[in-house]
This record gives structure tokens, sequence and C-alpha cells, in this order.
């Protein structure tokens, strides 16, 4: 029995250590993370396999993403330059829902987002990119205070600039 229990314990403890461990950011934190931070109801979600050539090793590789349209509620940070926005995050990386609102807490990435150590460090046009990491949510699990603070933070560049 002893045997068993401690074999459980290893397991456990072998894939809390490989699997993605974020906490959840100070909202000061989260908002000064993020390019663009929206509230938006999302309309579309797209898998998008590529090939992508990977001059480090010298081959291509298959890289899979999401891409999410959003139709924008309250941009909170960042400017408007349309209606609809498209994120992109890591194949099964965070699961929205059409038809569901969220909080997206966004930024500019120049690089692929994945997992795949051998097309890690690519280069590619730069765009918007959301994770797991990134404080985003539903938007019916957002708490009021923190939108009043996002809003607050916010004013508060906008005033400064």
């Amino acid at each position: 029995m002893k045997g068993i229990i401690l074999s459980v314990i290893i397991v456990f403890s072998m894939s809390n250590a490989f699997a993605c461990n974020c906490e959840e950011l100070k909202i000061t934190e989260a908002y000064n993370n993020s390019d663009f931070i929206f509230t938006g109801k999302l309309i579309d979600k797209q898998i998008k396999i590529t090939d992508v050539e990977a001059p480090k090793i010298k081959s291509v590789q298959k890289y899979t993403r999401i891409i999410f349209t959003f139709e924008v509620i309250e941009i909170i940070k960042g400017r408007k330059h349309t209606s609809i926005v498209k994120i992109s995050s890591k194949f099964n990386d965070i699961n929205f829902r059409i038809g569901e609102e969220y909080l997206i807490y966004s930024y500019f990435s120049e690089y692929l987002l994945t997992s795949n150590f051998y097309i890690n460090g690519e280069k590619v046009k730069p765009f918007l990119a959301t994770d797991f990491c990134t404080n985003t949510k539903k938007l019916s699990f957002v708490n009021k205070k923190e939108l009043k603070k996002l809003r607050k933070i916010a004013r508060k560049h906008k005033n400064a600039a």
C-alpha cells in the first residue's frame, strides 16, 4: 500500500513540474505587460496549420495556432483601428467559446507562439497574441473592481501622455 501511495505522489509531483503554472498577475502588472486590453465577444475561431521554415535547424516545421476573432465592446488600453480584432494563441493554450464575452489582455509578438523547441525564436511579422498567463478571462468571471481599476490606470496613463 505504501508503494502505491508513493507512486501516486511521485507521478502527481512530476506532472505538476511540467504543467504550465502561472500566478494571476496584479492588475497594474497585467496592464503594464499588455499592449492592447479590451472586452470583446468571440465571433470566430480557426485553427491554422502552416509550414514554417526554421533556418536555425534548416528544416520546415508544422506550426499550429488558433486565431480568435473578437467583436470589440470596449477598449481599455491601446488604439482602436477597427471593431474586429484578431488574436493568436498557442494551440490548446486557451479555449474561448464563440458567442461569449471576454476581457483580453494581449501583447504584440514577433516570435512564433509554440512549445516546439525547434522553431522557438523564429521571427515573424508582429501580431497580437494572448496566452494562459495574461489574466485574460471570461467577462462574467471578471471582478467589477478589476475593470474599475483597469479603467482608472488607463485614464492615468492617458493624462500623463
